[in-house]
């Protein structure tokens, strides 16, 4: 009986600390959702019908919607790689854009937590 109860502390604590996969969806001039929340470590991955990309900047240029990247996460269309999919691992507010369409006023918000290895209820 111990055995059986250790197995399952060992599973619950794993599936308390799994990952998440989230997708945002760029159409139109539009993110979906544009305000994401999650948890330090889950992945995030774009999913494009069109010529769009995520592309992080800084505060100040996501309320002019000005396209410069501060050197963080960038995907998506002009990306320097292939791989639509990103780890974000300190907790935080990422703001980024969609570079063509930046002045068209697409862009989101990410909020990263803290893990804190305990599951919310």
């Amino acid at each position: 009986m111990k055995t059986i109860l250790s197995i399952l502390l060992i599973i619950s604590v794993g599936l308390v600390n799994a990952q998440q996969n989230h997708v945002v969806t760029a159409y139109d001039f539009f993110f979906s959702p544009d305000t994401l929340y999650m948890n330090s470590g889950d992945t995030v991955t774009l999913f494009s019908g069109g010529y769009h990309g995520m592309t992080e900047i800084d505060s100040a240029n996501w309320v002019t919607n000005t396209p410069t990247h501060n050197g963080g996460f960038f995907v998506g269309f002009g990306a320097p790689t292939t791989n639509l999919s990103f780890v974000l691992n300190q907790a935080g507010k990422y703001y980024y854009i969609c570079q063509p369409h930046a002045s068209m006023g697409m862009k989101g918000i990410i909020y990263v937590n803290a893990t804190t290895g305990v599951k919310d209820v």
